[in-house]
């Protein structure tokens, strides 16, 4: 099977300078493809292109939509103690259905620096996972008190 590189990076900025520099010694030009959803940030793509020996085609494979039931299954979780978030999509998504009680009760974690950045707009307080990994998501949860 095939071997995954570059899970560790954290970002989109930090995944094309790690795709750039595995790519520095090769002769021919590489093309990658980045399917993606309809609300994907253009930073991998863009960063590629930028090279002339890499090019990259994005395509929107989905459309990022809020789940129709998501207003009456927030209802039904009783005193939540923590609410992690990896994509700015779904904290926006969320974030109409926390009361104030909650979202000053919660503990909010994010995965990744975007999605930190989505939290932070609702003036909240903020963790941070330091990878977008299972580890480090569990490293994250250990610092809450």
């Amino acid at each position: 099977g095939l071997e995954s590189q570059g899970s560790d990076t954290g970002s989109a900025e930090n995944l094309a300078r790690f795709i750039r520099a595995q790519h520095k010694e090769k002769e021919r030009r590489e093309s990658y493809l980045f399917p993606c959803s309809t609300l994907a940030k253009s930073t991998l793509a863009d960063s590629l292109a930028e090279n002339s020996y890499l090019s990259c085609k994005r395509i929107e494979t989905y459309e990022t939509s809020e789940n129709e039931n998501l207003g009456n299954c927030m209802k039904t979780i009783e005193n939540p103690q923590v609410a992690i978030f990896f994509s700015p999509s779904g904290v926006n998504s969320a974030m109409k259905y926390f009361t104030d009680a909650q979202r000053k009760d919660i503990k909010f974690g994010a995965i990744g620096e975007t999605t930190k950045k989505a939290l932070v707009s609702y003036n909240l307080d903020v963790i941070v996972a330091d990878t977008p990994t299972p580890s480090a998501v569990i490293n994250m949860l250990k610092t809450i008190d």
